[in-house]
């Protein structure tokens, strides 16, 4: 059974002179260039930058811009390369706040 989110970032590049080399790895405080696509456990593509008119996602690991796995996801990843993430509903969202139900 897949957890209900499939992620696939892939690291473009960044900003930083460093991130212009596949040699070189993305860590704190880079700033980075992604493309995502993300797949619900049923198939259905909930999110995917490279469709036509979707923007890269771009932010500074360690500011805390995206949720925690995807910065964590980031650190060592070189450009052109990619990860596949499996994540939980909970690592996506957070649990579950009864006070907003």
């Amino acid at each position: 059974l897949r957890p209900p989110l499939f992620l696939r970032p892939s690291l473009l590049g960044g900003q930083d002179r460093a991130m212009s080399t596949k040699s070189i790895v993305a860590g704190q405080g880079d700033t980075v260039r992604m493309e995502m696509r993300g797949v619900r456990d049923d198939g259905v593509t909930v999110i995917d930058t490279r469709a036509e008119g979707q923007d890269q996602v771009e932010f500074t690991i360690g500011e805390g811009m995206m949720p925690p796995f995807l910065e964590q996801a980031a650190v060592g990843m070189a450009v052109g390369t990619h990860k596949d993430l499996d994540l939980t509903a909970e690592e996506c969202f957070g649990g579950v706040r009864e006070e907003l139900i």
